[in-house]
């Protein structure tokens, strides 16, 4: 199923590693304005990823697959919320407005997105929606460290943190869930896949693209 599902994207990651936002990352050349609004909404989004995680959870088919998506939402606080107020304190901003942020409309599509299908508590919708989030990073931190990474340290720990053994283990154990999930149904959850690998694209040129915005 997973090679059915990379494919529906195939036409769309090549954009994802040629955006801008991600290519001056690796640079060390993007704006650090653009990264802390990247921060700042990627925040706010983990907070719904995690109860789509607990939805997923929810009506998960086995005992194993209920534990791990739990685990996962732990993580989403423990591990990716304290990088991003780690990150956001080493840019020199406040963490502690992190949650007076208002959500872009990017952000607000995306949890939607994902909420939507929570609810449905259909188990293979919910992992289509929510594997974009995990595969796509895994990936972008992949390449990004095998072109070696960035020259600005708040960069590189981004970088680092997505290419590195805990999240692609979280990852691996995502990816063996969807690999699982009907294949009868494969074309309605490549779309959904599709969905969401469309809303990472526009949440990335919602950071990158508000930049341009202010200077105009």
């Amino acid at each position: 199923m997973n090679s059915l599902l990379w494919s529906a994207i195939a036409d769309l990651w090549p954009r994802i590693m040629e955006h801008p936002f991600l290519r001056e990352l690796h640079e060390g050349t993007l704006d650090e304005a653009a990264f802390r609004r990247f921060l700042a909404q990627d925040y706010l989004y983990l907070e719904g990823f995690a109860r789509v995680l607990l939805l997923g959870g929810a009506h998960a088919p086995s005992g194993h697959a209920m534990r791990m998506l739990a685990a996962h939402a732990q993580n989403v606080f423990l591990v990716e919320k304290a990088l991003h107020e780690k990150l956001t304190r080493q840019l020199g901003s406040d963490p502690g407005a992190l949650h007076a942020v208002q959500q872009g409309p990017a952000t607000v599509a995306y949890s939607d997105f994902l909420m939507r299908h929570g609810l449905r508590g259909d188990f293979p919708r919910i992992v289509a929606a929510l594997l974009p989030c995990y595969w796509i990073y895994r990936e972008v931190g992949l390449q990004l460290l095998a072109l070696g990474g960035s020259p600005h340290p708040a960069y590189q720990e981004w970088i680092e943190t997505y290419a590195g053994e805990e999240y692609g283990q979280a990852v691996g154990e995502m990816l063996s869930v969807s690999d699982t999930l009907p294949v009868e149904r494969a074309g309605e959850l490549a779309a959904i896949f599709r969905q969401g690998t469309l809303h990472e694209h526009a949440f990335w040129q919602q950071a990158y693209g508000a930049r341009k915005e202010e200077t105009d």
